[in-house]
């Protein structure tokens, strides 16, 4: 997917800074850079993963613990 501010992934970065939980954001977009700058600004331990084919996104999220 796209990373697009209407994600909501800085929500997500914001709400893990307090954890001590790592996190991986599958995708590439407009907001890649502001979003690897503020996850170094707030220590949290995130892999940005970058573009992903679609079939592959199947295997990201057999190893993933999603929050909704």
């Amino acid at each position: 997917g796209r990373l697009k501010d209407q994600k909501d992934v800085d929500t997500l970065l914001r709400a893990v800074a307090d954890l001590d939980e790592s996190v991986l954001v599958v995708g590439d977009g407009p907001a890649r850079a502001d979003l690897e700058s503020l996850a170094d600004r707030l220590g949290v331990d995130a892999e940005f993963a970058g573009e992903v084919a679609p079939d592959a996104v199947v295997d990201y999220l057999c190893g993933s613990v999603q929050i909704s």
